[in-house]
């Protein structure tokens, strides 16, 4: 083998990975920056996937520098690297099972279904045994040959298991996406989901891509070219997790520009809410809420949200009680059984102040998902005999 197809694939590797590890850090500084509120869990999660970053760069370097300068003109040590090279491994195992999972985990909360998150799970752990026996053997070998005779197939796994893992997380994601639009009357929040759809597909585009042309260049068996790809690719899926985190400000902005509403936190899992039935008490046969526009006292415009079964698919009417009440910006219900059930609700008064007790809480932070008992300030219910109805909006539960 050639220092070109063997040291220069590890020089590549390390300078590519390194200028990635800066991207995804900055990623997490505006991560932090921009989204103090998050659940601590995410946060955590971050903060995971960074060090494992921090762990791999660092290890990478560590073999390129005792390949380079500690046994400076040592080929045999080339083709029988450091153990911190293999240590490499590891880490990268690690940053898969975690971004691959937590992409997994979406396609439950966006979905409801258990089955491709199984499969997902089922796959990746498949890879994650597969790379933990790569790394074992590798560690106690005599350098890169092992992956041409005990580690070949192993390898082969590994490098087909990832690919296939993210065409099958993009694929659901954009299939669910897409079946929402198809539901969706509205020509706004159409748009919106296509960009969903295009977003869901860019973020695994690439790393896909770079799996595959590990695969193909490993199986070529002419140098240690796939060493390259396998080096970086690590670095491109926590790229993607930051990259799919810190896209929701501008959604959320495009979706306001729309008339529209997307939620402003990302979940590992539905959010569980009380599917009640019995709910607040009747108004014209159906459940019904209504907020105080002034946080207490009397009420000078009221909101009052009707709809019918909370575990079902219906249509939701949004009345401005009084006088004073005006609609601006609409709402959005989102309620797909125990799926999230409001992000935002946009309105303001007629004299344009807005609704000081609750809407700039509503606009920092979501409503309490899977809880129909909503804090927008004071609240009533009303009976059978509702007020004077002002204005009506009806939108449909997508």
């Amino acid at each position: 083998m050639s220092l070109d197809g063997t040291l220069g694939t590890i020089v590549i590797g390390a300078a590519v990975g390194t200028v990635l590890f800066g991207i995804m850090t900055m990623q997490t500084f505006n991560y932090y920056d921009r989204y103090s509120k998050d659940p601590a869990r995410l946060k955590v999660l971050v903060a995971a996937v960074w060090f494992l970053e921090l762990g791999h760069t660092i290890t990478l370097w560590h073999a390129l520098y005792r390949i380079t300068v500690t046994f400076y003109g040592q080929i045999a040590h080339i083709l029988d690297p450091p153990p911190s090279l293999a240590l490499t491994v590891l880490f990268s195992t690690l940053i898969y099972a975690t971004v691959q999972t937590f992409f997994a985990l979406r396609i439950w909360t966006l979905s409801g279904s258990y089955y491709i998150t199984i499969v997902c799970s089922i796959l990746t752990t498949a890879r994650f045994a597969f790379s933990l026996t790569i790394l074992s053997l590798f560690l106690g070998s005599n350098g890169f040959e092992i992956f041409t005779n005990k580690i070949h197939w192993s390898m082969i796994a590994v490098s087909s298991l990832g690919p296939a893992v993210d065409l099958l997380i993009a694929g659901s994601l954009c299939f669910f996406l897409w079946r929402r639009r198809s539901e969706s009357h509205f020509n706004a929040t159409r748009k919106l989901l296509d960009t969903l759809i295009l977003w869901s597909i860019e973020t695994t585009a690439i790393t896909c891509a770079v799996g595959v042309m590990q695969l193909i260049f490993f199986l070529a068996k002419s140098d240690l070219a796939w060493l390259t790809f396998n080096l970086i690719q690590p670095k491109l899926f926590s790229n993607s997790l930051l990259a799919h985190l810190n896209s929701r400000e501008r959604i959320r902005n495009q979706s306001s520009d729309m008339g529209s509403v997307v939620g402003d936190e990302l979940q590992f899992a539905p959010r569980r809410g009380t599917c009640s039935r019995g709910g607040f008490g009747g108004w014209t046969n159906h459940e019904s809420h209504v907020a105080s526009s002034n946080g207490g006292g009397e009420p000078s415009g009221l909101v009052l949200v009707q709809q019918g079964d909370p575990c079902q698919r219906r249509s939701v009417t949004v009345v401005m009680v009084n006088e004073h009440t005006d609609v601006s910006g609409g709402m959005r219900w989102i309620s797909n059984y125990h799926d999230e059930l409001v992000e935002r609700f946009l309105a303001t008064r007629s004299d344009g102040r807005g609704f000081p007790s609750w809407g700039k809480e509503i606009d920092e932070q979501i409503a309490i998902a899977g809880n129909y008992e909503w804090n927008f300030g004071a609240r009533r219910y009303f009976g059978n005999e509702g007020p004077e109805i002002q204005k009506t909006r009806t939108v449909v539960i997508e």
